[in-house]
């Protein structure tokens, strides 16, 4: 899949792979080395993630049932929980990069291809 912020007119990541049971929702990257710069996880339906037993720090965007970020954390590092996030039905999990403010921000709408 792919993921653009239609607001900014922007490609977020091309390579987007998706956690939709409970399996693949709870294994998440868990296992992964690393990601890629274009990589992401969508996992859906989702309010909260930890990063337990990851090796890399990611950058995580929350959005609404109408595609809407919600929240954006920047460089989430292993071994933590983030806050639980109640207008969120999905969750984007990426590499961290330092340039995320410039590409998402709350409110900006998100299109998945």
């Amino acid at each position: 899949m792919i993921l653009i912020n239609e607001t900014k007119g922007i490609v977020i990541a091309s390579r987007i792979q998706k956690a939709d049971t409970f399996s693949q929702r709870l294994i998440g990257l868990l296992g992964k080395d690393n990601l890629e710069a274009d990589e992401g996880l969508l996992i859906t339906p989702c309010q909260i993630i930890h990063t337990f037993f990851m090796k890399f720090a990611i950058d995580v965007i929350f959005l609404n049932e109408d595609n809407i970020v919600v929240k954006v954390i920047s460089s989430l590092p292993p071994n933590r929980i983030s806050s639980f996030v109640s207008s969120a039905n999905k969750v984007i999990e990426f590499k961290f990069t330092k340039n995320l403010d410039e590409r998402v921000e709350v409110g900006d709408k998100i299109i998945i291809i």
